[in-house]
């Protein structure tokens, strides 16, 4: 006998396939309110509170009345039960009841399961099977979690948080729709979740910028295409792990500027190809495309494609050179920045980029400035060099979230050395989790300016911090 219980709309029970009537009005109720306990036990007290509108009122009659549901719940879950057999589905534990379902029984655990698989470090093979379990979850929703119930006060938490993991589990599986290229599933996806929460700005920044791409297409205007690809490419910022996106974006731009004489475009899909590449740490791959841009801008006398592919190959360097080469290959890049006029690019990126070099390689950060847009995640760093243990506690809990730009994973990386070095558990937890979403990339390197080096290191950073989720 398979039996599952549906609260993602009215409440439904099935057995094996077939909707069984769970009873009454209370019965309902009884059910719904246990499995909202996800098989924890609910004591007595807290039960008949739920259900009746006067905590604490009528104890005695209360409990007995509960009894009399749970008993007629009982028979209806499970039918065939012999007498004076104990039930296996709705048991008496700990001085209440619990709902005993397998994990698939329950379609708000499922849709709580796929969430948690598409934000958890991926398998290597997995990814399609969380798109897959994401499809499923998502489809399950039929409409507001117990819907049929009186709006009491669980009653409107639960269903709170539910619409909290339905955006959440909407949003992934776009994410992951995207990053298989299914673009039209993935906006229509977007589309149908930004008309029902106009609220989440996110959503309705990536179905715009694969509007934009669609609408260009239809179009059959290279340029406007080309603009659209482009948008979309600064779009996949926002978005953890979409590295090999941003590769086909970049392809497509290239083949677009090459079939269409559009040197400009070229330069970028070149570009794009050569960030995505290092982020990978596919370095070859990155090379060709630096001089590919290269070869493409030298005619236009551009400052910005040399200063780009010296900031690239600063960064590649480092990767293996000795610090005091890798620090003169930044500084010698450094140079050409400042004479592009980018900056809000050169804002603390040169002391950044030092300080990469030294962490890595446990040097003192003795004379590395905290400046630009990178301090808050980089003071923790300097205070604890400076021996100040209190002082960086203090600014590791007072910096922000890092924004989702070319530089997330490295300021969550920063932040992760921050948390090995206090033993800050919550940080670290926090580190592991943002940082779970890129495994086999390079931190930072995706910018094509400054890395981390492998994300997989600090993750095992992190380990035995209190960083894996129980």
């Amino acid at each position: 006998m398979e039996l599952r219980v549906e609260v993602l709309g009215p409440v439904r029970v099935l057995r094996d396939g077939a909707e069984v009537d769970p009873g009454g009005p209370r019965q309902r109720e009884l059910l719904a309110r246990l499995a909202a306990a996800r098989g924890r036990p609910v004591p007595f007290d807290r039960l008949a509170d739920d259900l009746w509108d006067q905590p604490g009122a009528g104890t005695g009659d209360r409990r007995g009345a509960l009894a009399t549901f749970v008993g007629d719940l009982r028979r209806r879950l499970e039918p065939d039960r012999a007498p004076r057999t104990p039930p296996r589905v709705l048991v008496t534990a700990h001085g209440g009841y619990a709902l005993r379902l397998p994990d698939d029984a329950l379609d708000a655990a499922r849709l709580e399961a796929a969430v948690a698989r598409a934000t958890s470090p991926p398998a290597a093979d997995a990814a399609s099977g969380t798109t897959r379990a994401l499809e499923d979850a998502v489809a399950a929703w039929r409409g507001e979690p117990y819907g049929d119930l009186p709006d009491r006060a669980w009653v409107l938490a639960e269903r709170r948080h539910l619409a909290q993991v339905h955006a959440r589990a909407v949003e992934a599986l776009a994410e992951g729709l995207l990053a298989e290229g299914r673009t039209a599933r993935a906006v229509a996806t977007l589309d149908a979740h930004a008309a029902a929460h106009p609220w989440r700005e996110r959503a309705w920044a990536w179905a715009a910028a694969e509007d934009a791409v669609g609408l260009a297409r239809d179009l059959g205007d290279p340029g406007t295409l080309a603009l659209a690809l482009n948008a979309r490419f600064l779009q996949s910022f926002q978005r953890p792990g979409a590295g090999a996106e941003r590769e086909r974006t970049g392809a497509e731009l290239v083949g677009l500027a090459d079939a269409h004489d559009l040197p400009t475009f070229a330069i970028l899909g070149h570009l794009v190809r050569m960030q995505a590449a290092a982020g990978a740490g596919r370095f070859a791959d990155a090379d060709a495309h630096a001089a590919a841009a290269e070869d493409v801008a030298a005619g236009y006398e551009s400052p910005v494609v040399p200063m780009l592919t010296a900031w690239y190959r600063a960064m590649r360097d480092a990767e293996t050179a000795p610090p005091d080469v890798a620090a003169r290959a930044y500084r010698a890049a450094d140079t050409l920045l400042a004479g592009v006029r980018m900056p809000g690019v050169r804002d603390g990126l040169l002391p950044l980029a030092l300080l990469t070099v030294r962490l890595r390689h446990g040097r003192t950060l003795t004379g590395i400035a905290a400046d630009g847009p990178y301090a808050p995640w980089v003071e923790p760093l300097l205070a604890l060099d400076a021996g100040d243990r209190d002082a960086a506690a203090d600014l590791a809990r007072a910096a922000p979230e890092p924004p989702a730009d070319h530089l997330r994973e490295l300021r969550w990386a920063l932040a992760a050395e921050t948390a090995a070095r206090l033993g800050d558990a919550d940080l670290a937890r926090r580190a592991r989790r943002a940082l779970a979403r890129t495994p086999d990339e390079l931190a930072g390197a995706g910018s094509g300016l400054v890395s981390l080096g492998p994300v997989r290191l600090w993750l095992d950073r992190l380990d035995g911090l209190g960083s894996r989720p129980a």
